[in-house]
């Protein structure tokens, strides 16, 4: 593959910074690894090298197989969703009219999906579409931009469907509905006209071709608009508004120009932007908020409709006359557009208050599960449970919905939610108001898009705890999402990648994204130690078919030990990383944890199947296990210390953080 030459060159540098740095000991790790941030910024600072980088990156992120499953599902949901919307919002013939135009869609969809597939690469995340390259190979360039043209395709694919749906409703409103004359008099047309005219873009059907779209613009841009703003809105490509989310969104967009790292980390805006805002509009009163600033732009899009008239009026050249009057006609466009979403937006919320009722009992049966606790000790305890995060219980099958907006949200929040309750009741304590804030915002923001941007910004807040991981992570879209997918599927096992030494931890994040393919890769994944829960257990990602398709399946069958920890008293801190004042390897706390776990499996097993022990209140139960735990914890410890002191350098580190616990100042070298 012929890489360009300014990637190589980047590449190169990187490298160069990241081996000068890490093995100079007279600066610190904090020191280093801010070193290391600044070097990658100075060699972004090229726009060239930028652009290549930002357009690599983002091929990366899309590239995964679970990628364009979840976005299929997703909008599949929204043209399912749609007609039910609209008609719990009264609009009850609009709605059978949408599902009519479904069918002819889906005839439309796969002409206009090959089309656009044919074409360029799009940056899709902002209007003015700038197509990068990526090498100057075009094999190459193709093969690597393959994954945002298929996302491209599939979302003009989808939107011939929404389209359709959207046209088919816009026709049985202007015939039916006696407030569309402002319309006819704006458009200066009888009803009867432009319903045969109507009718006649309606049976235009050339495969691949948006015929009917254009001479529906001829006819009226105003009506043209609309459905594409229902378009854009639907495929989460609606231009950011003037809402705080929004807002933030442009603002990260202006500053993605002159902080070059943030195309590393915030590779996407709009879309997340409009999945949230989306996925919030579900949840009862959160919703209100789309409602409110609806109504809000709908006034702000009447001033500048208003002012532009007023400009028409005094307009001469014919020209320009026309230029204004097919801009206050996209104007009232997309004030026909937010007009029409009020009433859904309160449909969404009710059809959201449905599905969170539903969620509500499901929680209750113990079919349905939240996020995993963000208490470490809590946390702990679910993972020994082998009860999967944000799963639903179908058959002998847990399924996880994680990624299925807006499902994820609403179920998510009432999980989550129910948790907190109980958790505030065995401290004896209320929930707050604050708890439930917390809640929302961690189901509307805990999303795969957002991971980057959230890493960064602990890295700034706190440097000596998250910068090293923070640094780790940029070295991620190096892997393209479809390689580390092929690599899980080949070994479904969570693996430990955390390392003292920063520059083998990067190399153990890129390793465990390599597929061992067949044996050909030595340096694969699965050289990796396993990551094990609190019983010594190896954490598994679920089924082959879940890694693919981003959604995880796993078996509801457990064991007793697992079954203990359903004590939500049971809750351990996993053991620290340093013993002595040395921290350990990879390696070395895998190791470690696998000895504690493996014992302390033997005791659950015990335990579990103790008729005294079983019947021994939960409060009792959890205090028991976890003494015995303790114990174990100490014994092993001690033993991997013995391990440690044997290598010289380990060992002097042990000395010189003992003798630090009573007042001294050690210099000791090897030779001592």
């Amino acid at each position: 593959m012929n890489i360009s030459q300014r990637c190589l060159d980047f590449l190169d540098g990187l490298v160069g910074s990241y081996d000068n740095i890490l093995n100079r000991t007279s600066i610190s790790d904090a020191e280093a690894t801010q070193a290391i941030a600044e070097s990658m910024v100075v060699a972004l600072a090229k726009p060239n090298l930028r652009e290549s980088i930002g357009a690599y990156t983002r091929n990366s992120y899309l590239s995964g197989i679970s990628t364009h499953v979840v976005n299929v599902t997703g909008q599949t949901t929204q043209i399912a969703v749609q007609p039910i919307i609209r008609a719990m919002s009264g609009k009850v013939g609009e709605a059978a009219a949408m599902l009519e135009g479904i069918a002819s869609g889906f005839g439309e969809a796969f002409p206009r999906f090959m089309a656009q597939l044919k074409t360029g690469v799009d940056d899709i995340d902002f209007p003015n579409r700038k197509q990068y390259q990526v090498v100057p190979n075009k094999t190459a360039d193709a093969v690597l931009s393959f994954p945002i043209r298929l996302t491209g395709a599939l979302d003009k694919g989808f939107s011939a469907v929404l389209e359709r749906m959207e046209f088919n409703a816009m026709r049985h409103r202007i015939a039916n509905l006696p407030e569309m004359d402002a319309f006819f008099k704006r458009q200066n047309i009888t009803k009867a006209d432009f319903m045969k005219e109507l009718q006649e873009i309606a049976l235009q059907r050339k495969e691949g071709s948006p015929m009917f779209m254009n001479k529906l613009r001829d006819l009226s841009p105003e009506l043209h608009q609309q459905i594409q703003e229902f378009n854009m809105f639907n495929v989460y490509r609606s231009r950011l508004g003037t809402s705080a989310l929004d807002t933030i969104g442009k603002a990260v967009t202006k500053t993605k120009e002159t902080i070059p790292e943030l195309n590393l980390v915030v590779p996407f805006v709009t879309t997340p932007i409009n999945v949230v805002k989306e996925a919030g509009g579900y949840l009862p009163g959160v919703g209100m908020l789309r409602v409110f600033q609806a109504k809000s732009d709908i006034k702000a899009l009447q001033k500048r409709a208003a002012a532009l008239q007023d400009k028409l009026v005094q307009a001469s050249n014919p020209d320009t006359q026309k230029r204004l009057s097919d801009k206050i006609s996209r104007i009232q466009g997309e004030i026909n557009f937010k007009n029409q979403k009020v009433p859904d937006f309160y449909a969404q919320q009710l059809m959201g208050a449905g599905l969170m009722l539903q969620t509500y009992s499901m929680v209750n049966q113990g079919m349905l599960t939240g996020h995993f606790s963000d208490d470490p000790e809590e946390r702990n305890r679910q993972l020994a449970q082998k009860i999967p995060e944000m799963a639903i219980k179908i058959g002998d099958r847990w399924i996880s919905y994680a990624r299925l907006e807006p499902v994820a949200t609403v179920m998510g929040t009432v999980a989550d939610v129910m948790s907190a309750y109980k958790r505030r009741q065995i401290k004896n304590e209320t929930l707050t108001a604050g708890d439930v804030a917390k809640v929302i915002g961690n189901n509307l923001t805990d999303k795969t898009f957002t991971e980057g941007l959230s890493k960064m910004l602990l890295a700034w807040q706190d440097s000596d705890r998250y910068l090293d991981s923070f640094i780790v992570g940029l070295s991620s879209p190096i892997v393209p999402a479809l390689v580390g997918q092929v690599a899980r599927m080949e070994d479904n096992i969570k693996r430990e990648i955390k390392d003292p030494d920063l520059s083998q931890w990067i190399i153990n994040n890129l390793k465990a994204k390599l597929p061992s393919l067949g044996g050909i890769n030595p340096e694969n994944r699965q050289t990796l130690p396993a990551q094990v829960n609190a019983l010594g257990q190896e954490q598994s990602l679920g089924s082959a078919g879940g890694v693919a398709t981003g959604i995880a399946v796993a078996d509801v069958q457990r064991e007793a030990v697992n079954q203990l920890f359903d004590n939500p008293y049971l809750n351990m801190m996993r053991t620290t990383r340093k013993i002595g004042g040395v921290e350990l390897t990879g390696e070395q706390y895998a190791d470690l944890e696998k000895r504690i776990g493996d014992t302390s499996y033997a005791i659950a097993n015990n335990l579990a199947t103790n008729p005294g022990f079983v019947n021994m209140p939960r409060p009792l139960q959890a205090k028991l296990f976890k003494n015995m735990v303790t114990e174990v914890r100490k014994v092993e410890r001690l033993r991997t210390l013995g391990q440690l002191i044997q290598n010289p350098e380990s060992r002097i580190k042990y000395m010189a953080n003992e003798m630090a616990k009573y007042g001294l100042q050690p210099d000791l070298t090897l030779e001592d």
